[in-house]
């Protein structure tokens, strides 16, 4: 029987070599949930009693605030099991300082739907050749050089997303 904050390592949405996973694997799904054992009277059960919350299709299996690999983890539930992290949040993800930003990106394959009800700002990828789409091997993040490829494709303008911040001189 599953213990709050100790879901299976077999999840496909706890493969989560790149993040630390005491903290994302503590967001996970009702059929998730279910397929471990766990009663539906007993999900039911934590989430009126407010131990865990249910985030639109995800449940985090706490009640407290999210921590930002928590928000990457429920936006990713949003998307669906293939679904992974890119662009700014792949380069946060391998930590990268300076790529911070609020909204979620991730990738998906063609035709994919975010799911209602999301609490987290996603910017949805989609990749119609998904087949080619590579990943850190055993991870849920995008290879570094296409993530930050597809984050400077997110710029308005190609000058903005070629330029960096430089000091400034004292000439």
């Amino acid at each position: 029987m599953l213990r709050a904050g100790a879901p299976d390592v077999d999840d496909p949405l706890m493969n989560l070599e790149t993040l630390p996973q005491a903290d994302a694997r503590r967001v996970t799904t009702w059929t998730s949930l279910r397929r471990r054992g766990v009663s539906r009277a007993r999900i039911q059960a934590q989430l009126d009693a407010r131990r865990w919350q249910r985030l639109g299709f995800a449940i985090v299996l706490h009640n407290g605030p999210l921590s930002e690999r928590q928000r990457w983890m429920v936006a990713r539930t949003h998307a669906g099991p293939l679904a992974i992290l890119t662009a700014f949040t792949a380069a946060q993800a391998f930590g990268l300082r300076g790529w911070e930003r609020e909204t979620v990106h991730v990738l998906a394959p063609g035709g994919t739907r975010l799911r209602r009800e999301c609490p987290v700002k996603v910017r949805l990828h989609l990749s119609s050749q998904w087949g080619e789409v590579r990943t850190r091997p055993s991870s849920i993040v995008h290879a570094l050089p296409e993530a930050l490829v597809r984050a400077a494709a997110t710029f308005a303008s190609a000058r903005r997303a070629a330029s960096s911040p430089r000091p400034s001189s004292s000439a």
